[in-house]
């Protein structure tokens, strides 16, 4: 079966003479808020592309384009309303970096860099923690842990000369910290093909450097730090155009009738509080569901009829399906052993429907492997988080105790 495929403005990316340009579709933002955002100046104001909007304990909130910005509140839910005005395409020319360790964070912390491999960690402050830290060591890697888009491919195109050039000035503003690069898989042939979940950081650095650190790398104690190639490929639009973090590609599957994935990939550069409603100009109007976030995420089922709008922090991943997916019965264990024979962290995950083993909880990095495989439609992912959670509480609950 054939898909129609998107306009060819529509995620156009190209360089000329150095120049980068990008065409916004969308002239309305609706940019949503949670409870813990902060919202800085008067409303309703004139912004310029990049201006804060709001604060979070993780992240800022960036104006997506020039325009007038108002706050809203619907149904208990606030939001940015950003109505684009002025023209619609943004231009940026390549910046030759001389900046210092702290020019550098200070730069992330402007244009908004979010890290995309540790939800919830605002990029400044990552790396901020990699310069205090003593004997730390920092893996450049392309890939990343969604399933797709192939970043190695993205950044191979888009960025080339810049990946060499990130390398050199990384070594020069971080003089004695050890920087790893694996920015040219071609250079080893393990690293040259992407196989979910070799993005998720523990398992690439246990395949690639053989560091068993799984639960250690977002520790206080961790002196292994990672970029992926989702990250690196914002941190470098930062570092080398001062382009702010306002948009994210956006990943998309179709799914037919007869629940088969067309395996085509799909993906396009969407900013953040833009309409789902440019799906009406690409695809057809048979795909009446969408769900947010891959095939290993749980997600809600929504009516392509309701409105939704981006969530560059939230969201990364969407599919479009003909039929409404079928809820899922959850059977018993037939045994089958197949959780543990995909498990690529070897974690054991059925000790979780028995408990005649252990369940080796570090080891896990909940790739959802074990869930999306299961015959019998085992709900892994909410007994991982609740084994996770109590063995967490017993920790702290121990160290109260010895405290």
């Amino acid at each position: 079966m054939r898909f129609p495929l998107p306009s060819r403005s529509f995620s156009r990316r190209h360089h000329e003479k150095g120049k980068k340009n990008e065409t916004l579709w969308q002239g309305s933002f609706q940019i949503l808020q949670d409870e813990k955002t902060e919202a800085i100046g008067e409303f309703p104001r004139r912004v310029q592309l990049g201006d804060v909007l709001g604060i979070t304990p993780t992240h800022k909130i960036l104006a997506s384009a020039n325009g007038i910005v108002e706050q809203h509140e619907d149904n208990n839910q606030k939001y940015f309303k950003l109505t684009q005005d002025g023209n619609l395409e943004t231009k940026a020319l390549y910046i030759e970096p001389n900046l210092d360790s702290n020019g550098f964070l200070n730069l992330l912390e402007k244009n908004g860099i979010y890290s995309l491999d540790f939800p919830q960690t605002a990029l400044w402050n990552y790396l901020s923690a990699f310069a205090k830290v003593s004997d730390s060591e920092l893996v450049l890697s392309t890939h990343t842990n969604r399933i797709s888009p192939n970043y190695t491919k993205i950044l191979q195109t888009d960025f080339a000369k810049e990946i060499v050039a990130l390398e050199q000035f990384l070594s020069s503003i971080f003089p004695n910290k050890k920087i790893i690069s694996f920015l040219e898989p071609s250079k080893n042939k393990f690293l040259s093909k992407y196989k979910f979940p070799l993005g998720k950081p523990e398992y690439f650095l246990q395949k690639a450097l053989k560091k068993n650190i799984y639960g250690e790398i977002q520790s206080d104690k961790s002196k292994m730090f990672f970029l992926g190639g989702e990250t690196i490929w914002h941190l470098i639009r930062a570092l080398y155009y001062d382009i702010p973090f306002t948009k994210r590609h956006l990943a998309v599957e179709c799914v037919d009738r007869s629940g088969r994935v067309d395996g085509r990939e799909r993906y396009f550069l969407i900013s953040n509080g833009q309409s789902f409603r440019f799906l009406d100009k690409i695809f057809f109007k048979k795909y009446k569901y969408i769900s947010l976030n891959s095939f290993d995420k749980s997600s809600r089922i929504m009516m392509r009829s309701e409105e939704y709008f981006y969530n560059i922090y939230k969201d990364a991943d969407l599919i479009l399906s003909v039929n409404h997916p079928k809820k899922n019965i959850e059977l018993p264990c037939t045994e089958c052993n197949d959780c543990d024979a995909i498990c690529p962290t070897h974690a054991n995950p059925q000790a979780l429907i028995h408990n005649r083993s252990k369940f080796y909880f570090q080891s896990c990095i909940e790739c959802g492997l074990c869930d999306f495989y299961c015959p019998s439609g085992i709900d892994f992912r909410s007994k991982i988080k609740l084994a996770k959670e109590t063995l967490s509480e017993a920790n702290q609950e121990r160290e109260h105790i010895h405290a």
